[in-house]
């Protein structure tokens, strides 16, 4: 989906008509070739359909029934301020697809679909929009895109970045091959360097900076990632990073900002914990780095200052419980940021008595209102 010289160059590409039979199946042959690959099963490219808004609003409610994210976690989600109060996150991130997204590959359907929202379907931007597209076909080939996948958040940030990063890669090969621009001349650091401060402009004011975070950023992260790997090896390059993929979203942030190397030991606080008298753990997930420069961005300062302090980020385990008495839900959010203290946000928080509170190396949240159930729920959710 869209929204070097480590490898061989493009072979000569024109932009061309992408709702052409012709031009799809040049396309794809280019495609293949950029990847190292062409088989047979896959001689006929996927199918080309151009929707609607509306049709593609339909499809998207159709195909897209459900979130990697359980709705069950909506009320904490809002109470970190990372969620619009009212809102369901597999709603919020459907209206994110239908508002953000100009083509598809549907992994369900095996075909491709363009969004008509006004955009010419012959130009240099249209044609590698369809190199992009294509390359998630190759993908779902490869790695079946559709198989179900247990992941935290976190992971699945990684994931989407991995899968958007290697798109990206093909996509600007495509169309720098079409303006005459040399891999190697390309700017690829500038280019996903100022698309990722586009999007976390809008970061500390979106009120699903959640839904924001984990859908948008991928994308320049990934595609710097990719990027890097592809001019170091190619397609081997890629394949390395497939093969040993980043731990999680910081190592995505500590890329772009080339403090790669930083030596981060990452740890969980706990990687369980144990149910609080009065109180029952239901779920648990890890948000990440990214997802706490989300929380910082909404709560407690500029972007930048955000960004920074989540790069403190070592671990997390977010909780969901269950109070015996009254069945309502808690949440309860541990993270591991030994260096948060000395960034700016650090400083604010400070001497905090309510949520969040510095504690150690630690950042707390809660949102439980009983403080004899808080201080249960931090002794027990505590590493033993």
């Amino acid at each position: 989906m869209i929204a070097g010289c480590g490898g061989a160059p493009p072979q000569a590409i024109d932009p061309c008509n992408i709702v052409e039979p012709a031009c799809q199946r040049k396309v794809f042959v280019a495609l293949e070739a950029l990847r190292g690959q062409l088989w047979d099963p896959w001689l006929s490219p996927p199918r080309v359909e151009v929707l609607t808004p509306d049709q593609h609003a339909r499809r998207v409610e159709r195909e897209l029934g459900g979130s990697v994210v359980s709705s069950g976690w909506n009320g904490s989600l809002q109470n970190l301020g990372v969620l619009a109060r009212g809102v369901d996150v597999g709603d919020a991130d459907r209206g994110w697809y239908i508002d953000k997204v100009l083509a598809v590959y549907w992994y369900q359907l095996g075909r491709v679909s363009i969004v008509d929202r006004g955009a010419p379907f012959d130009d240099v931007d249209a044609t590698a929009t369809l190199f992009h597209e294509y390359a998630h076909a190759a993908q779902d080939r490869d790695l079946n895109l559709g198989a179900a996948v247990a992941v935290t958040t976190d992971q699945e940030i990684v994931r989407t970045a991995l899968i958007e990063g290697e798109a990206m890669v093909y996509d600007r090969l495509a169309a720098a091959a079409m303006t005459g621009i040399a891999p190697r001349d390309f700017d690829w650091d500038g280019y996903f360097r100022t698309w990722l401060v586009r999007e976390r402009a809008g970061t500390a004011t979106d009120p699903s900076a959640h839904v924001h975070v984990r859908r948008a950023l991928p994308y320049p992260l990934g595609g710097s990632l990719m990027a890097r790997a592809w001019l170091r090896g190619g397609r081997t390059g890629i394949n390395h990073v497939f093969f040993a993929p980043p731990r999680g979203s910081l190592d995505l942030m500590l890329d772009i900002e080339d403090r790669a190397g930083v030596a981060l030991r990452p740890s969980l606080p706990c990687a369980g914990g144990r149910h609080p008298e009065g109180a029952r753990i239901v779920d648990r997930d890890s948000l990440g780095a990214a997802i706490l420069y989300a929380f910082l961005a909404r709560n407690f300062g500029n972007d930048e200052e955000a960004w920074q302090a989540a790069l403190t980020w070592r671990g997390d385990v977010l909780w969901l419980l269950s109070e015996d008495r009254t069945r309502a839900a808690i949440t309860f959010w541990k993270v591991h940021a030994p260096d948060l203290r000395a960034t700016v946000v650090g400083r604010r928080l400070e001497g905090r008595v309510v949520p969040p509170v510095l504690d150690g190396e630690h950042l707390l949240f809660w949102d439980a209102a009983d403080p004899a159930l808080v201080e249960r729920m931090r002794a027990a959710l505590a590493c033993e």
